[in-house]
């Protein structure tokens, strides 16, 4: 099973708000090692988490200047980057079942021959669309490795599911 982000859910307020109608959401969820996450909502599919609930939360990041690194001793140790270990190049989604909670139109579109990054990086498992890796990147999904490592700017996270409250 994948380590998606996972913790505490500590805040789950609308963001953009204009004559009563929410546009987004921000979450705040606090890590397991004390760290606080805030994940953008844009779909504003989230409104259903409890605060006070732990969830394992899986979300794709808001890239700029993505690269391809092959070897962990090549990435850059810079303040403002983060960066992942690629875990598996062709990952989509499970079915959705009663485990995914609150899933976004994104998850069930690219079921369909369009397959997921899967990312592991300090906060836990993200995913980015395969397509946006080979457009971003300049290389074809196949010539890429697992093991070897994206880097990118660090941005915000965009939800795309839950799971179900973690016990």
């Amino acid at each position: 099973m994948e380590n998606f982000i996972s913790g505490m859910l500590i805040s789950n307020e609308p963001n953009a708000v204009y004559e009563g109608m929410v546009f987004n959401r921000n979450l705040v969820l606090q890590l397991d090692d004390g760290q606080t996450l805030v994940i953008f909502d844009r779909h504003f599919e989230s409104e259903k988490l409890v605060v006070g609930e732990r969830y394992q939360i899986l979300v794709t990041p808001f890239i700029h200047n993505l690269h391809y690194i092959e070897n962990e001793a090549d990435l850059k140790a810079e303040e403002g980057l983060i960066h992942g270990k690629i875990t598996n190049l062709s990952w989509t989604p499970p079915e959705i079942s009663s485990n995914i909670y609150c899933a976004v139109d994104d998850l069930r579109i690219f079921k369909e021959n369009n397959p997921f990054t899967l990312i592991e990086t300090h906060y836990g498992a993200v995913i980015l669309r395969s397509q946006f890796v080979e457009r971003e990147t300049e290389r074809k999904i196949e010539d890429l490795k697992v093991g070897s490592f994206l880097q990118w700017e660090e941005s915000r996270f965009d939800f795309v599911a839950a799971l179900d409250p973690l016990a």
